[in-house]
């Protein structure tokens, strides 16, 4: 029995036995039993109406408690939120500021790799240049420098002999090469491209030179044979002359 049941039935009871004692103690108790009565109504509604209001007041506690829970709630995902985002934040940093670093230190390994490289090759040139030999004197006996490089004492005195002016350009068939610490000549390019192909072909320069001279033995009298051809299509007997002429016509067409 709920709190408003049992007001009720209490109210009944002494409204009840407050109108038995009426009927028993006056002659008018028909009157007061009608008065009696309609007070108790009263009474019921002012009760019911008290009930209803402190159910009221309970629902609207109970909203007001379920709004703060909410409330609350809301309050702790938003501090929990911003707490997530801070530390993103810090993370995101943290990446940013390691990823600087590597690359600071890439750039500096970079640099130094670089400073490295040129020293190593300014240290090279320095030494190459005091390897190199020194030309002295005015008169060029010593040797110079010209357009093709070094130019050696034994090549500078055929030169001067030739007419050539001490540091002006020597032709190469002037040149004594590379026995004389000069650039190769280019009957010794050619004897390199020669010496290369006897070794494609698997072949020494005496067998060569054996197939040659057999094939010069063979050929039918009366028809002209060449075994050693020059640059310019002209026969020569020895290899040595079809060389020098080689060199010779490489000179005069491109001067050295």
């Amino acid at each position: 029995m709920n709190i408003r049941r049992r007001t009720t039935y209490f109210l009944a009871l002494a409204i009840a036995a407050g109108v038995f004692a009426i009927g028993c103690s006056a002659p008018s108790a028909s009157k007061s039993l009608t008065v009696d009565a309609a007070q108790a109504d009263a009474i019921r509604a002012n009760i019911a109406d008290q009930y209803d209001r402190q159910a009221a007041r309970g629902e609207a506690a109970t909203v007001a408690e379920h709004a703060r829970r909410e409330a609350i709630a809301a309050a702790e995902a938003a501090r929990v939120a911003a707490e997530h985002t801070l530390a993103q934040q810090v993370a995101d940093q943290q990446v940013a500021a390691d990823a600087a670093r590597l690359a600071a230190e890439q750039a500096a390994s970079d640099r130094a790799a670089a400073d490295q490289a040129a020293a190593a090759e300014a240290a090279r040139v320095s030494a190459a240049v005091e390897q190199e030999p020194q030309a002295s004197g005015d008169d060029g006996s010593n040797g110079w420098y010209d357009g093709r490089g070094w130019v050696s004492p034994e090549t500078a005195a055929r030169a001067i002999a030739a007419g050539i002016s001490p540091g002006a350009d020597v032709p190469g068939y002037l040149r004594c090469g590379t026995i004389c610490g000069e650039e190769p000549t280019s009957g010794e390019v050619q004897q390199q491209y020669f010496e290369e192909e006897l070794a494609r072909q698997g072949k020494t320069y005496e067998q060569w030179n054996a197939e040659q001279q057999a094939a010069y033995e063979q050929t039918p009298e009366g028809v002209s044979s060449c075994p050693y051809v020059d640059t310019l299509g002209q026969c020569h007997d020895t290899q040595s002359a079809a060389a020098q002429a080689s060199q010779d016509d490489f000179a005069a067409r491109y001067g050295g």
